[in-house]
């Protein structure tokens, strides 16, 4: 998630720079050829530079764009920042609950096997229904024995 977010910076970043070259070369006002002649654009020449000579307007549009690009970009800084905070405190939260999931599967564990013993421990033959059936048919003959032999 970390990658995509910064892809995502990087390319608001570029299409801000795109945008910005845009407005710059969209408006620039280029010195023109004298009519009947090529209307391309030349350079100009001043203190032995070529360059491209432009209005007041457009150079103070460029700053103010200028101004806001550096704004956005230390924004961007910020919410990078703020971002990998929030990266770090969810690393730690899911550390932590991780081991927390592992305590608890550890009880559970331990809960299973302290049933697993009362499973066994009520299994007693004692407590089996066989045996109280053989208790109650072996008890049940006696006093029919016990009761033929009294009566004759």
């Amino acid at each position: 998630m970390r990658k995509s977010f910064l892809f995502a910076l990087v390319l608001l970043w570029a299409l801000s720079l795109l945008g910005l070259i845009g407005a710059v070369f969209g408006s620039v006002a280029c010195a023109q050829a004298p009519a009947g002649e090529t209307t391309k654009p030349q350079p100009l020449v001043f203190e032995g530079r070529e360059g491209v000579w432009f209005e007041n307007a457009t150079a103070q549009k460029i700053l103010v764009d200028l101004q806001a690009l550096r704004e956005q970009v230390r924004l961007y800084e910020l919410q990078t920042a703020r971002f990998r905070e929030l990266s770090t405190i969810d690393s730690q939260l899911v550390a932590r609950a991780a081991a927390q999931a592992q305590t608890a599967l550890k009880g559970l564990k331990a809960s299973e096997e302290l049933l697993a013993a009362c499973e066994d421990a009520r299994r007693s033959w004692w407590r089996h229904p066989a045996t109280w059936f053989a208790i109650g048919l072996i008890t049940a003959a006696g006093f029919t024995g016990a009761g033929v032999a009294l009566a004759h």
